[in-house]
Parts: C-alpha cells; structure tokens; sequence
C-alpha cells in the first residue's frame, strides 16, 4: 500500500460523502491485510500509527518524486520570464491547487496588507491548476490590487518550474495534509518558500521554509521579512536546495525497493 494522502480521517477533506465513508469503513482491513505501507512523509506515518497502531511496524517511509528538471538559472533568462509575465517585475508565486484553493482569499489580504506597507512594485502570480480555473479567484475585479496580481493556469510542469524559478519567493499554503510537490519545486530551483506552520509542512521541509499561521497579518509579515532581508532569502534558498534535492524518482524507487526487500525478508 501506498500512501501520499491520509485526509479522509480528518473531518475536512476533498472526498465525497460515499468514498469518505467507504475509506473509514474499510481502511482497518486494508491495513491488516497489508505487508507494506509505503508512506510520503515522516507526519504521515505518525498520523497513521496513532490511528492504526496495528500498522506500526508495517510502515516504511519512501519520500517522493518531484520533477529532477529545474529552470533556468542565468540572470538574462529569468528576466526573459518576468518580461514575458510580470512586465520585468519581481513577483511572488502561490500555487493554487485543490488542496490550498480555500486559502486564496487569505492570501490575496497578505499582499494587500505587504502592498501597503512596501510600497513596491512586487506582483503576484496565482499559478492555478486547471481543476481550480473557473473558482480560484473570486470578485477579483473589486481587489484594489488586481493589476499587480497575474493569474496563470497551468497544465504541466514544464511552465511551473520556469515561472518558479524566476520568483523572488514561493507561497504554498495547503489546507489539508496531502503530500504535494509545489513547496518542494520552489526548494529545487533555489526560490525560498513560505507555507503553514503544522508538523506535516514542517516534516517536508524542515529549516528550509518560513512558516506562517493562516492570517493575513502574519503571511503579511513573512512576505515583507523576505522582501527587506536578502540574507534571510538567500539562506533559506541555501538550504531549500539541500533539502529539495533529496526528493527524486530515484530516491523514492530505491526507498520502496528496499521497504519491498525488507518486507520479504519477514
């Protein structure tokens, strides 16, 4: 068994009434018949055994894969991005997914309060999957600062990790504990990141992130922290890189290869 996704024991989660109840139902008996549980992250697993302790000892930690291509990196060619996208500004990237779709408002708060108090020319780009393009963003003709905010919809990682890449900073912030590669991505191309400041985040990216409560004022003062600190920025890219690099298909193919051996071995 493989596991990126233990929300359907949390009482908001993305499934429908008839699977959520299916899962909670059945998911005991899954876990007894199973010999491996392959889990994303190491909160996964604590979640699971203080759930089912009877999967103790079946579990084994893998990690996950996340794209081994990064963007450009030469200074003309990030600024080609931010010409294309930005009109050659410098801007933040929040990824919009199914799982941080419900913090959109927040955020778009965060940059007003960071907008006012900056007084700069900082964009913010909503790179939004194509699931969450027709709601992502709601009465954005009204937001005062709807011309400094770009919304992008994406359909693969190619476009991704070259708008990542080009960002002064990276915002993730996901509602539920599904494991994800958007943080992961801003880490790998060297982009320093913001996100929420629970044990799930928190186990993905360690010392490598700035972690924030889901508050406009604090998200406020993270993106300004940032904006005024180059040093903070850099160091936090420093060791993003070290962390993000970890996080590849070869890593994780040999993690559950050796979990499959070890399973055998019993």
């Amino acid at each position: 068994m493989v596991l990126q996704d233990l929300s359907f024991l949390q009482k908001e989660n993305l499934y429908d009434r008839s699977d959520n109840r299916y899962l909670k139902k059945f998911f005991k008996k899954f876990v007894a018949k199973t010999d491996c549980i392959a889990v994303t992250d190491h909160h996964l697993s604590v979640v699971l055994k203080k759930a089912l302790p009877l999967a103790t000892k079946k579990i084994h930690i893998t990690g996950m894969g996340i794209p081994d291509r990064s963007g450009k990196t030469t200074y003309n060619d990030l600024q080609l991005i931010k010409d294309k996208y930005t009109e050659g500004k410098e801007y933040f990237i929040c990824y919009i997914t199914d799982v941080s779709a419900s913090n959109t408002t927040t955020l778009l708060k965060a940059f007003s309060a960071f907008k006012k108090r900056q007084l700069s020319n900082m964009q913010l780009v909503l790179l939004i999957s194509s699931s969450q393009k027709e709601n992502a963003v709601k009465d954005l003709a009204t937001y005062k600062y709807r011309n400094e905010v770009k919304l992008i919809t994406t359909v693969d990682d190619t476009l991704t990790i070259e708008l990542t890449a080009a960002a002064y900073a990276a915002i993730y912030l996901p509602a539920l504990e599904i494991s994800e590669d958007k943080g992961l991505l801003a880490l790998k191309n060297n982009v320093p990141l913001i996100t929420i400041g629970n044990e799930f985040c928190k186990s993905l990216y360690n010392d490598a992130a700035l972690y924030v409560k889901t508050e406009e004022k604090n998200i406020a003062e993270k993106m300004m922290l940032l904006y005024k600190n180059e040093n903070l920025r850099n160091d936090l890219a420093h060791i993003g890189k070290q962390v993000g690099s970890i996080y590849t298909w070869d890593n994780t193919a040999a993690n559950l290869w050796q979990a499959l051996l070890h399973t055998t071995a019993q």
